[in-house]
């Protein structure tokens, strides 16, 4: 741009995009960025690559990517999105009235879908490709409603029945999914499903230092005055660093090891088997530490690439057992001289 502090004709000046001020004593302040670049472990990243790729996805409605700290000071990406992503089945267990063959039995449900229900405890006779008719309770609905649908999977006392909706029934039904979606604060189960979704999208098309180590789920994004997204308000959020796997805990000594490590690498305070070690936040700087622990914990010399290939606490601690029972078993090559064994021919 045209340097305005110059007399000089042409003089130019390179504009960075830094936001900064002059203090009373003539020092200069640094604001931040005017734009949302942001830099993290060496790569520049402009947020807004980030948020376009997202917005693309189906279940995403809105996106915000902002840079976070951690305890350590590290920072990281942390995605904040607004869907209308519902579960192809949700856990709901009511009774409902069955109309069958002319009869009408009371059922349990056990889960249920915008597309159908999941039916326990059901007669002999619900059979596959059978008509039937629910008297049901939906979630956040004060009256039953009744819908009709077809029996289309049995599995023991088990049966899965298809609506078949009229399209205002359809409305209704996807209302009271998001009825129970909120009431039952089902963030964490967005956490453990879209999350992985939306990770192994961005993978596939963008590169792994633009990849947010962390999704939160939000009823809508924090807007100013002026209408566009408070990020500021979005640092103060509460946000879950990395995806968790549902809590198995380590049971052998190898597994507590390890999770013992990754708890402490990576600033948390549980870690289960089946985390996976990158969808919890990690990357190339922390593995090389975690290694490193690995290596004097069971004074072994695995590679560094090991991490890729086993990246839970649970194959991690196999091919630890598998490396130490190998190098237990195998003998080494005598070197200390000729040593024959007399064969009598």
């Amino acid at each position: 741009i045209p340097n305005p502090f110059s007399d000089e004709p042409g003089s130019r000046l390179y504009k960075t995009g830094d936001l900064a001020r002059y203090l009373p004593d003539g020092n200069i302040e640094f604001l931040g960025r005017m734009d949302h670049q942001v830099k993290i472990r060496g790569f520049r990243i402009e947020l807004g690559e980030i948020e376009a790729v997202l917005t693309r996805h189906p279940e995403v409605r809105e996106a915000a990517v902002i840079a976070r700290e951690d305890r350590k000071g590290g920072k990281y990406l942390a995605a904040y999105i607004v869907t209308d992503f519902i579960p192809d089945r949700i856990p709901y267990r009511s009774l409902c009235l069955a109309e069958f063959e002319g009869s009408t039995i009371k059922i349990h449900t056990e889960n249920i879908s915008v597309g159908g229900v999941c039916l326990t405890m059901v007669p002999d006779d619900f059979a596959e490709d059978k008509d039937i008719c629910l008297n049901l309770m939906l979630p956040g609905r004060a009256e039953e409603c009744r819908l009709k649908g077809k029996i289309r999977w049995r599995r023991g006392q088990e049966v899965g029945i298809q609506f078949e909706l009229l399209p205002e029934e359809e409305s209704l039904v996807r209302e009271s999914m998001r009825y129970l979606l909120e009431s039952r604060d089902m963030s964490k189960f967005l956490q453990r499903t879209l999350s992985g979704q939306l990770r192994d999208y961005l993978e596939q098309r963008l590169p792994h230092y633009m990849i947010p180590s962390s999704f939160v789920f939000l009823k809508e994004l924090p807007l100013t005055p002026n209408g566009k997204v408070d990020r500021r308000l979005l640092s103060e959020t509460d946000t879950p660093l990395g995806i968790q796997a549902e809590y198995v805990a380590p049971g052998t000594p190898v597994e507590k090891t390890l999770a013992a490590i990754w708890c402490e690498v990576l600033g948390r305070e549980q870690i289960g088997i089946n985390d996976n070690f990158f969808k919890l936040g990690g990357h190339s700087l922390l593995l090389i530490q975690v290694m490193s622990r690995v290596r004097e914990a069971f004074q072994t010399d695995l590679p560094m690439n090991s991490l890729f290939e086993y990246p839970t606490v649970l194959q991690l601690a196999k091919h630890i057992d598998i490396s130490r029972w190998i190098a237990h078993t195998d003998p080494s090559p005598d070197t200390g001289g000729d040593n024959f064994e007399e064969i009598v021919l």
